[in-house]
């Protein structure tokens, strides 16, 4: 299956992606489009998926994330990572998961700051562990 990203809240669309696109949720492709929904209830409106430009999934860029930990390189510094901290900043709801028939994208670890989710992404993804979570920053950490 697939990695998908979305960014949702209030401050979603001032979200900047270095790479790929943000496109809003009921416009993606139809699996996503039937979760829309339900991830708007859960993290905000509006809700944007962050696609690729690629594979028409979010797959790319979790992949270069894991790729620069395999290669000793900081996760902050990566497109994810400076996305990431974006969203923390903008007290805005990142959600990271594999796409899969056993996997739910609504249980999924939480992450309160950018400083715990670069914690998960170095612990899981150099343990080979799909990445998954939820950063769900703090109120007072909004700006």
């Amino acid at each position: 299956m697939s990695y998908f990203i979305t960014i949702s809240g209030k401050n979603a669309e001032s979200v900047e992606v270095p790479s790929g696109r943000l496109i809003p949720i009921r416009e993606a492709q139809s699996y996503l489009a039937k979760l829309a929904a339900l991830i708007e209830a859960a993290d905000g409106s509006p809700s944007l998926w962050w696609d690729d430009g690629e594979t028409e999934t979010s797959t790319e860029l979790v992949c270069a994330a894991e790729e620069d930990i395999f290669e000793d390189r900081l996760i902050e510094e990566s497109a994810l990572g400076k996305v990431i901290e974006r969203c923390e900043s903008l007290h805005t709801v990142i959600r990271i998961w594999w796409a899969s028939d056993d996997a739910d994208p609504f249980k999924l670890p939480t992450v309160k700051n950018a400083a715990e989710a670069y914690a998960l992404i170095q612990s899981d993804g150099s343990k080979g562990f799909r990445l998954a979570f939820v950063l769900q920053p703090t109120a007072e950490r909004a700006v």
